[in-house]
């Protein structure tokens, strides 16, 4: 197998893997671990402005789904930049095994 098609895979793979594991960690309420596990989906969301609905003292941000959207932009961006980290890495690997 190519080393594009194997990095493309590695690059699902783990992108997908993280994802899933952020949703468990989100469920049972670690949300910072939640935010570690798929940064690419909330680094994205620090892009869009945030909507106040609370007052001046207590002010609360309200998610539009433009939200939704940007922060499922997350996965092609993540499949992407894991895939060209997985490139580099199985290159170089098999540069070593030669």
């Amino acid at each position: 197998m190519k080393n594009g098609v194997k990095s493309l895979i590695a690059g699902a793979f783990i992108t997908l893997s993280t994802f899933g594991l952020s949703y468990a960690a989100a469920t049972l309420k670690f949300i910072w671990f939640s935010h570690i596990l798929y940064w690419q989906g909330w680094w994205l969301q620090t892009f869009i402005p945030c909507l106040n609905v609370g007052a001046v003292e207590s002010s609360a941000c309200e998610g539009t789904p433009l939200n939704l959207a940007v922060f499922l932009l997350g996965l092609p961006f993540g499949m992407i930049l894991y895939s060209l980290l997985a490139y580099g890495v199985i290159s170089c690997w098999s540069r070593r095994a030669v």
